[in-house]
């Protein structure tokens, strides 16, 4: 009996090792899936059947895993309500299909990524995907949601493991239900994993992250926009911080982030616009691959990274080779930054073996928390975001407890040290870099002690505007495009006019530094505010932009006084640059600290022709002279003799002058007298007069 159940036994045992050794097997192999990286292949090469086979096995060969296929559709205009294929740059469904087999039987994992744009979009910079506004958005949303349902159901069909509903759409963003509404309908004919990209200036107004099962975001992040090359530590701690603000969304949604875009163009300042490669700034392949080398080494310690896409936007598929040395786009193929992506490539990570850690996690709310509170402290318009808000309503402490379970992360517990140990010395350097501001957030601090470092080296703070720059624009929507887009002007505030009779008022009130006009405008246009801006205001530089071409307008504004003509719509950076080298025109000369009347008795004597603008507690006002004598004066509304009696009671006034002088006499009394009726006045405004 003993030796049939030991028989027994022995024959189980045969029959069930080759089962477990199976499961095990089967459990490793889930465990050790490389973190998908991959390219993002644009299926725009111009002709609707392109077969991409050429590309996705040029994608294969570098150790890629996956692809994200995007595909470009059209809207007419900003406004319009209906999306649809474009003829020549939308794939046919007989092309998608071809694709998606195609990518499957090498080996890759898909994404599809369709992608709306305007029709003329190279061309106009007023609109694009990130600010349209349809006439009727009930119409629009049911136009896109149709156009998903159907491109989604190709994407099941084709074994698409992600799906993407939109991307970089921010003027969606106030239409929540609206997004949650579109995800169920999809997810009725896809049953892979929903996506939405977010613009990496857009993640404070992204809100319907729990209808998705990934968040992408697209990390086009200026990095040391202010320094003409960036060095290796400002790279790298900015791509921490775009890590932290990934975290920041896990937190949030409790969802996984992948970087849908992330790319640089091989050109001069690609730190500072990683979205142009349109710009005209000279080739530069060495600060593409600096960028890469910084970004991935990053990334390749971002573990609970869902995947990573290098962006190949650019490349022109029909022109072979593609890449090369003298290649301005994304492409890194034939130049230093390819060396650099294929290591990338060969030190995986894997998949789903190393979860988001709870520490990580709540370190890079506490930095984005803090980071709002600053930017409401140091600057007067910033107001917290609504999840800000709500988070802190809800967590008014952040008190140590059990972080939320999620099916993709075991369970982790939320209390840790405030000073942590880091996942490397890279990301615990950068920890430190708001390390005080952490500290001083007291409402978010938790009680346990720690050890301070003796002496704390403090932040910097944030520029504050200094200068003024006044915008001119009739036009509704191209304001809104330089309100927003003019944000990256740092050091600057930015005001608005809507004609050139509101601008004159403006700098009646206002100590302008800069001026950008358009020319065509009601009530007064270009023209005549130039050359009354340049008479009253020679001391502020003037830029026009314009839509007229050089027949129509003649180079007359320049002849009334303005600096330089751009081309509407100019690039950003382009205007940006114009309006940062017109700020640093600096007047003839500047006096502080000696009264006006003793500069102008200097001027007298010396016969000068200028212009004088005299900043001081009241205000500013300006006094015009010829041949050293006051011809006319201005303050607020107030000109000619108020105005100069107003000015030249003001004590020991800041004084900028400007060698011209273009306006017509309205004071013909002489500078003693001025001088002297002035002294009377201001005696009599002093309170102890009346006891003389």
């Amino acid at each position: 009996m003993p030796r049939r159940l030991s028989q027994f036994i022995a024959l189980l045992a045969a029959l069930v090792l080759p089962f477990t050794l199976l499961l095990v097997r089967r459990k490793q192999a889930k465990a050790l899936v490389p973190q998908p990286r991959g390219f993002v292949l644009g299926l725009y090469a111009g002709v609707p059947d392109y077969d991409y086979a050429e590309e996705l096995d040029r994608i294969t060969a570098t150790g890629a895993t996956c692809v994200s296929l995007q595909a470009i559709y059209r809207m007419d205009t900003g406004h319009s309500n209906v999306i649809h294929r474009h003829p020549t740059s939308s794939p046919t469904e007989a092309s998608l299909r071809r694709t998606f087999e195609q990518a499957r039987v090498r080996g890759l994992r898909m994404m599809f990524f369709p992608t709306i744009n305007m029709r003329d979009e190279a061309e106009n910079a007023d609109w694009w995907r990130g600010n349209i506004a349809p006439d009727d958005w009930n119409l629009w949303w049911r136009s896109y949601t149709d156009f998903n349902v159907r491109l989604a159901a190709l994407a099941q069909e084709g074994g698409v493991e992600w799906y993407s509903l939109g991307t970089e759409m921010a003027s969606t963003h106030p239409f929540p239900e609206q997004w949650r509404r579109l995800a169920q309908a999809v997810r009725q004919v896809y049953k892979g994993k929903l996506v939405y990209s977010v613009n990496f200036d857009s993640h404070d107004s992204f809100t319907f992250g729990d209808c998705l099962d990934v968040i992408g975001i697209n990390t086009y992040d200026p990095i040391a926009k202010y320094d003409e090359y960036p060095g290796p530590d400002q790279i790298r701690d900015a791509w921490w911080w775009i890590v932290y603000k990934a975290r920041t969304l896990t937190a949030r949604f409790q969802r996984p982030v992948m970087i849908t875009e992330v790319g640089y163009p091989s050109v001069a300042h690609a730190h500072v616009g990683p979205w142009d490669f349109r710009t005209d700034k000279p080739l530069d392949l060495d600060l593409q691959n600096l960028l890469l080398k910084g970004c991935f080494g990053v990334l390749r310690h971002w573990s609970d990274g869902d995947a990573v896409f290098y962006y190949l936007y650019g490349e022109n598929l029909n022109q072979k080779p593609i890449g090369g040395p003298l290649d301005r786009t994304y492409a890194v193929w034939g130049k230093p930054a390819e060396a650099t992506l294929l290591k990338y490539f060969h030190e995986p990570i894997w998949d789903r073996h190393l979860p988001p850690k709870a520490e990580n996690i709540h370190e890079a709310m506490v930095q984005s928390l803090v980071s709002w509170h600053r930017k409401v402290r140091d600057y007067e318009d910033a107001e917290l975001p609504p999840w800000v808000v709500e988070w802190e309503a809800r967590r008014p402490r952040m008190p140590r407890r059990p972080w939320p379970s999620w099916p993709w992360s075991p369970p982790h517990p939320i209390g840790c040290p405030r000073v942590r140990s880091a996942e490397t010395p890279v990301e615990r350097r950068f920890c430190r870099l708001d390390y005080w501001s952490y500290k001083s957030a007291s409402r978010y601090a938790r009680p346990r002690p720690m050890t301070l470092p003796s002496r704390p080296r403090p932040l910097p703070k944030p520029d504050v505007p200094t200068k003024t720059l006044l915008v001119v624009e009739d036009d509704r929507a191209t304001l809104s495009l330089y309100r927003a887009g003019l944000k990256g002007l740092v050091g600057f505030k930015i005001i608005m006019a809507s004609d050139g009779a509101q601008a004159m008022n403006l700098l009646r009130h206002e100590p302008v530094h800069v001026l950008v006009t358009d020319l065509n405008m009601p009530i007064m246009d270009g023209f005549n505010l130039i050359a009354k801006a340049s008479r009253l205001y020679p001391q502020v530089p003037i830029i026009v932009m314009t839509g007229l071409d050089e027949s129509q307008h003649l180079n007359t504004p320049l002849q009334l006084g303005a600096i330089r003509i751009l081309t509407k719509p100019p690039r950003l950076t382009i205007l940006m640059d114009a309006i940062r080298a017109a700020a640093s025109f600096e007047p003839t000369g500047m006096i502080r600290g000696i009264g006006l009347n003793s500069i102008l008795q200097l001027l007298s004597w010396e016969k000068k022709s200028c212009t004088l603008t005299v900043k001081s507690e009241a205000g500013m006002g300006l006094v015009y002279l010829k041949a050293g004598e006051v011809v006319h004066a201005a303050f607020q509304a107030e000109e000619g003799l108020a105005a100069v009696y107003e000015i030249l009671t003001w004590d020991r006034p800041d004084i900028e002058f400007v060698e011209t002088c273009r306006v017509e006499q309205t004071i013909d009394l002489p500078l003693t007298e001025l001088l002297m009726n002035a002294a009377l006045i201001s005696d009599h405004r002093r309170p102890e007069f009346g006891e003389a």
